[in-house]
């Protein structure tokens, strides 16, 4: 497999991941960025989410996202867009009686302007995080990883139908095929090749999270393989984005 590292300005200081693709060479990448006002006690640097321009490996341009009504200091990032719905989904990071807690909203487009973001109502559930959604370009299936019941161990990926709207049907867990005792997450689905590629620590890989792939669709999955070397490293190994076809 063929692998490209993307030069991404202040990447080295700030960190970017999480590439999604919008249409012809405009994405969406999240980067760490410091906030615009300082408040005591909280931490001044936060996970947004960016349009942005590729050109020959490199990202030219980077424009900030913005999303009417949000907080700015909460995390937001790791988002997909569904050009079929015209709906951009994203991760906002929120605190529940104390606990960090993770949910999937969604934002149209309107104009210009991205409306003000609407929680999943059934992706998500009180206490428990949902996160990393990836809607396959078919616009038929939002993946994403969740601890919500009824997985096989902590993080879990799952996969729910994706309605006209934004909204979705009922969440669907991919079964001991793909899901372990430990966490998978941030799922990328290739229609082109059926291919599933996931993050997971519940395989033997080498270290901490690798990258698997594995074909099928809805609950039926072949065993997961270990994408490798250089693909995986003795580090996390989370984000993973590949084209349907050839745009590099």
């Amino acid at each position: 497999m063929k692998t490209q590292k993307l030069n991404v300005p202040g990447s080295n200081e700030k960190g970017s991941f999480a590439l999604a693709h919008v249409s012809g060479n405009q994405f969406l990448i999240t980067s760490t960025q410091a906030d615009s006002v300082r408040v005591d006690g909280v931490n001044p640097y936060h996970s947004r989410l960016f349009s942005a321009t590729l050109n020959n490996g490199s990202v030219d341009e980077m424009i900030p996202v913005t999303l009417s009504a949000t907080d700015q200091m909460i995390n937001q990032g790791a988002g997909n867009h569904q050009s079929r719905r015209k709906v951009s989904l994203f991760l906002p990071m929120e605190k529940e009686n104390g606990k960090i807690v993770s949910s999937i909203y969604y934002s149209a487009k309107q104009g210009g302007h991205w409306s003000s973001p609407t929680r999943l109502p059934v992706v998500n559930i009180n206490t428990y995080s949902s996160k990393q959604p990836f809607c396959t370009t078919d616009g038929k299936y939002l993946f994403f990883s969740s601890d919500r019941p009824g997985g096989s161990g902590k993080f879990d990926i799952w996969y729910a139908p994706l309605r006209n709207d934004g909204t979705t049907g009922q969440p669907i867990n991919l079964g001991p095929s793909v899901n372990t005792s430990d966490d998978e997450q941030a799922p990328f689905y290739q229609s082109s090749s059926g291919t599933l590629v996931f993050s997971s620590n519940g395989y033997t890989g080498m270290g901490g999270y690798d990258l698997f792939a594995t074909k099928g669709s809805e609950t039926n999955w072949k065993s997961p393989e270990n994408l490798g070397y250089p693909v995986n490293s003795s580090r996390d190994d989370i984000y993973f984005f590949t084209p349907e076809k050839p745009i590099f």
